[in-house]
């Protein structure tokens, strides 16, 4: 302590100090860096913001185990601490600075950037709240992945339809079709135009709504009439298919939701229990209390693959009959779902089906 007592009169000088500091922060003595220190004083704003006190925290190895409670994270952060701490002794620095998931007594975790100054065995440990900042960062970084796969989407997976459409007319036009050739290709046609009217919807929705241009206004849906509609713009796909699709929601009705939004979560569900359900399959839509379910006799999803979908990480998988689709139908049926106070779930099976369940 000769260090502490060479720059302040006395203990309650520090105390005072501490307290006085808008960060939380450690004031404490080690005597060796990995195995056991005596911790001299936590200031008042390190024990509001984590709920622990010095006594509930004698050593590093309660610190390591109440503030990082994963053991496999807080192996990774002990291990990355004492690296940084050794390299900066080696080059003769005083300071080290590190980022990490802490998590507060009761609460959950957050990141903080941890301030470290030490000379010989004596260290001050700041912790500064950076999770707005890193929340932030992560939403930017997800935003920039997005627009990267919107241009290769762009470049390769709308070129192709229209490549295709651009060579049939092509032929048509110089008449180098028969005219079984022609009754083919006219199906063919159909087909990729409905894809490439899915893939533009899809993208327009997913700009819009990475850019903010979205309102909710709020009315009352009558969803009968609502999914009747929607089920005749997929007429021909679900004829195609001989899919049997059934709907029951003749008194279900909400009236704080918008209907555009609506409309592009239900059309999204149906195009994608389409997509998945062999020949001659079912579709059902009904309700219970406040809940819309939408229910399919399709080929289902692992466990895994509705895990992915909840961490915005849909990629696209061929149809039954290697439908195509760009892998945000789902992103964007979760996201609309939250701005229009919508719970979604998903309950599947591989070889069974699945069921979509719109909580309002």
């Amino acid at each position: 302590m000769i260090v502490m007592e060479s720059f302040f009169k006395s203990k309650e000088d520090v105390v005072k100090i501490a307290n006085f500091l808008p960060y939380p922060f450690i004031i404490t003595e080690i005597e060796t860096f990995d195995a056991h220190f005596q911790s001299l004083f936590f200031n008042e704003n390190l024990i509001q913001e984590f709920g622990y006190t010095t006594q509930d925290i004698p050593d590093v190895d309660t610190w390591y185990q109440l503030l990082y409670p994963d053991e496999a994270y807080r192996n990774e952060i002990r291990n990355a601490w004492n690296i940084k701490l050794h390299e900066a002794i080696s080059k003769n620095e005083k300071e080290v600075k590190i980022k990490a998931r802490l998590k507060p007594k009761g609460k959950e975790e957050k990141w903080y950037e941890i301030k470290t100054f030490f000379l010989d065995n004596f260290f001050i440990l700041a912790f500064v709240d950076i999770n707005n900042e890193v929340i932030l960062q992560e939403k930017l970084t997800k935003i920039n992945r997005n627009n990267e796969r919107m241009l290769s989407i762009l470049g390769h997976d709308l070129r192709n339809p229209i490549a295709n459409l651009s060579a049939m007319s092509f032929m048509f036009e110089n008449n180098d079709v028969t005219d079984e050739e022609f009754k083919a290709m006219v199906k063919l046609i159909y087909q990729e135009s409905n894809l490439l009217l899915g893939m533009i919807e899809t993208i327009l929705n997913w700009t819009r709504l990475n850019f903010n241009t979205i309102e909710v206004s709020p009315v009352g849906i009558q969803y009968q009439t609502l999914v009747t509609d929607i089920i005749g713009f997929y007429k021909s796909m679900i004829h195609h298919k001989n899919i049997s699709v059934s709907v029951d929601l003749q008194d279900f009705v909400t009236r704080d939701c918008d209907a555009e939004i609506m409309t592009v979560i239900i059309r999204n569900l149906l195009s994608n229990a389409i997509k998945f359900t062999p020949q001659y399959g079912q579709i059902k839509f009904y309700h219970n209390d406040n809940v819309l379910t939408i229910e399919d006799s399709g080929v289902g999803m692992s466990q895994e693959k509705i895990m992915s979908i909840k961490a915005n990480n849909c990629i696209s998988t061929n149809g039954t009959e290697n439908e195509k689709g760009i892998g945000m139908g789902l992103q964007l049926v979760k996201c609309f779902g939250e701005m229009n106070n919508c719970e979604i779930d998903f309950e599947s099976s591989p070889g069974i089906g699945t069921k979509v369940s719109i909580r309002f």
